[in-house]
């Protein structure tokens, strides 16, 4: 079953609403003009028969119109007057076709036997020496049911008329307001056939739904691009980061196979193996951790942590690794500094920021962590005294494989994901990262966060 376009769902609502309106329309104005109508006819009818009331008199036995009954007569020629005697006996004048019995000063609808409805107000009028008779005048009503069919059929003219303007009108209006949405469909179209994630649908001038649409579009778009170029990236550096150690591990490899090669050759070879697959391991780790921050699927659980404790296992831990780089690791800890936060996720940011304070740092050096509360917020530094960063290289360590060999030093076995990643777990805990470093005299990296509602 084929299915409407929204321009013809959207005439054919537009249509019929309007159809109903006219129809509705048409009932209410002839409802309203019979109703006004006839309140006119009423008024007309009680006031000709009162006036005449004023004029009837006997004369020689028999009740006539006197004075100025004639005048009243002609002035009001629609209507017909009768007298009749208290049994309805017919006294002056004939209303042939009306039986209704008489009721005083009601101006009522009566079913007349000869055709079209009559309006009929009776007036009782007594006399001193003679019997009371009724007075009865009778208006037809078909000239008000004349107008009203007259009202119908131009109606019944007018609204296949009115429908089709409507229909007509309608189509223009939703055709001119859909019109942005076929132009952004066709640049998405264009967008997606040409896999152009830079370019960027129209935005119409006008401050609607329509443009805020297309605003939200754009906003994907570039969301889209970034998570594309992102992606591309990885995948690039990726395979750019691991062919050198994957040709290391073959070269060594072939060599500790061929013939001529001696056992303590083969031993030098493994080992040279086994350090380029735990530089391979990390450097997949840190892979797979980006890829997830970028996907929003890293694990993250919020809990009550004493950073003390936290940070005294990490110097533990890492002295060892500093002293066998010539290196010597020493902290300052604040006792008893609590933490909302993610143990796992802590644990990365400092063990990132000292391993990248040993693989910099210089022989003999030495390095420093500290922990502190500060008006309202902990702070936590990790301070190395090594070569240190040049200014201009500064406001891009942060950037995913950044060559830190070129600013720091050799940076052996390091792919510069490390601080992309610290970044990344900073922000998540709502603190901010600040970098500072001199050439020749070393780096310092220092955290903020808040500290808990105590």
């Amino acid at each position: 079953m084929r299915q409407w376009s929204l321009k013809i769902k959207l005439t054919a609502w537009y249509t019929a609403i309007t159809a109903v309106i006219a129809v509705l329309a048409v009932v209410a104005l002839s409802k309203g003009m019979s109703r006004l109508q006839l309140g006119s006819m009423k008024q007309s009818l009680v006031r000709a028969v009162s006036l005449a009331a004023e004029e009837v008199d006997y004369e020689d036995g028999a009740v006539e119109l006197e004075g100025n009954g004639e005048d009243i007569l002609e002035a009001y020629e629609e209507i017909t007057f009768a007298m009749f005697d208290l049994e309805g006996k017919p006294l002056y004048g004939a209303l042939p076709g009306l039986h209704a019995p008489f009721i005083e000063g009601e101006a009522r609808t009566v079913q007349s036997d000869l055709g079209s409805p009559q309006l009929v107000y009776d007036r009782l009028i007594a006399f001193k020496k003679h019997p009371a008779v009724w007075l009865r005048g009778a208006l037809s009503l078909g000239t008000l049911e004349e107008s009203v069919g007259k009202l119908h059929a131009v109606a019944l003219f007018m609204l296949p008329v009115l429908v089709l303007l409507a229909a007509l009108g309608g189509y223009g209006l939703a055709r001119r307001a859909l019109r942005p949405v076929e132009e952004m469909v066709g640049a998405a179209r264009t967008i997606a056939g040409g896999e152009d994630l830079e370019r960027r649908i129209p935005v119409p001038p006008a401050q609607d739904e329509i443009a805020r649409l297309a605003e939200a579009f754009n906003e994907m778009l570039a969301r889209l691009n970034q998570a594309f170029y992102k992606e591309r990236q990885l995948v690039s550096d990726a395979a750019h980061e691991l062919r050198t150690p994957l040709a290391v591990m073959m070269a060594q490899s072939e060599y500790a196979l061929a013939q001529e090669t001696t056992r303590q050759d083969q031993q030098e070879a493994v080992r040279v193996i086994h350090e380029t697959g735990e530089r391979m391991a990390r450097q997949i780790s840190q892979l797979l951790q980006l890829a997830r921050m970028d996907m929003d699927k890293e694990p993250f659980q919020m809990e009550t942590l004493n950073l003390t404790d936290l940070l005294e296992g990490i110097v533990q831990e890492m002295a060892e690794v500093a002293r066998a780089k010539g290196m010597e690791l020493k902290a300052e800890l604040t006792p008893n500094i609590t933490l909302q936060g993610d143990q796992l996720l802590l644990m990365s940011l400092y063990l990132n920021l000292l391993t990248n304070a040993i693989a910099y740092g210089k022989q003999g050096g030495h390095m420093f962590l500290r922990l502190w509360e500060e008006e309202g917020h902990i702070l936590s530094s990790v301070e190395d005294d090594g070569m240190g960063i040049a200014p201009e290289h500064l406001p891009r360590i942060w950037d995913r494989y950044y060559r830190v060999d070129s600013a720091r030093g050799s940076g052996e076995g390091h792919a510069g994901l490390g601080l992309s990643i610290v970044q990344w777990i900073v922000r998540r805990h709502g603190g901010q990262i600040q970098v500072k470093s001199l050439q020749g005299e070393g780096t310092v990296f220092t955290v903020r966060f808040s500290a808990p509602i105590k």
